[in-house]
């Protein structure tokens, strides 16, 4: 069975389509996207990259209760501001510090 794509969520630029090619290479199907999910994933990375305001948390915590995403990987410079997120929701949340490699970000988008 193929596995849902997963959507890259962040600003267009170098780092995204950087990120979105290492994915791709390890089989991942990605979709690349500003801030609108497509219609079903199975993961979500977010590269945030000048700290979340609310409106992201809010955001990301409607895909998780909706089962628009069934995990979130946040890349971030600040990963204590999403610690509340990802205690309420467990192991669907998993939060990187900044910076990371490629393979941890795959290795949490990957099924427990």
């Amino acid at each position: 069975m193929r596995q849902a794509p997963i959507a890259l969520v962040g600003r267009p630029g170098p780092a995204r389509v950087q990120l979105a090619t290492y994915l791709r290479a390890d089989g991942f199907d990605v979709r690349e996207c500003r801030d609108t999910l497509p219609r079903r994933v199975s993961g979500v990375v977010i590269v945030d990259e000048h700290g979340a305001s609310a409106t992201l948390f809010r955001r990301v915590a409607a895909w998780l209760a909706d089962g628009a995403a069934e995990r979130v990987v946040v890349i971030s410079g600040r990963p204590a501001r999403w610690k509340e997120l990802a205690a309420d929701h467990g192991a669907r949340v998993v939060v990187l510090a900044a910076p990371v490699f490629g393979w941890h970000i795959a290795d949490a988008l990957r099924p427990r």
